[in-house]
């Protein structure tokens, strides 16, 4: 386990690092994409992105949503999107950031956290990693795309 990093809040700096992040989570985009998403994204006041950084270069981040559901009156929070540089994996880098997201959870009092892990194959360490950390599985999700 690592014990030199810090964890803090999103900084417009940390725009290319967040993009290669997202690439190694099958996600590829583009520096100037990644900004118009990370512009949209803080504009709503529910959203909170925390970084973790090693030696002042960011490896990995957690993206997170406060909401309420329509099934019960609890806000709770979903973990949008969570990534660990393929190099630092393993270190307890994403345990302490959902250490962070559940810091978060309770400071604005929400009283559960959800996320979504997709189905793919290279997800099959993150379906071993959340029910480490006290997740359970409750749902399935799905997905529908439109093209205008």
């Amino acid at each position: 386990m690592l014990m030199n990093f810090l964890i803090r809040e999103f900084e417009n700096k940390d725009i290319e690092a967040i993009t290669i992040l997202n690439s190694d989570l099958g996600y590829p985009t583009d520096i100037e994409t990644m900004n118009r998403i990370m512009t949209n994204i803080h504009l709503q006041p529910n959203t909170k992105t925390y970084v973790v950084e090693i030696e002042n270069l960011v490896v990995g981040y957690i993206g997170l949503s406060s909401s309420f559901g329509w099934e019960h009156e609890d806000q709770f929070v979903r973990i949008q999107a969570l990534s660990i540089s393929k190099f630092h994996r393993r270190k307890g880098l994403g345990r302490s950031l959902v250490k962070k997201a559940e810091e978060w959870t309770k400071e604005i009092g929400a009283k559960f956290i959800i996320l979504n892990s997709g189905n793919r194959e290279e997800r099959e360490s993150a379906h071993q990693f959340y029910p480490s950390l006290g997740f359970e599985p409750k749902s399935i999700g799905y997905k529908k795309f439109y093209e205008y």
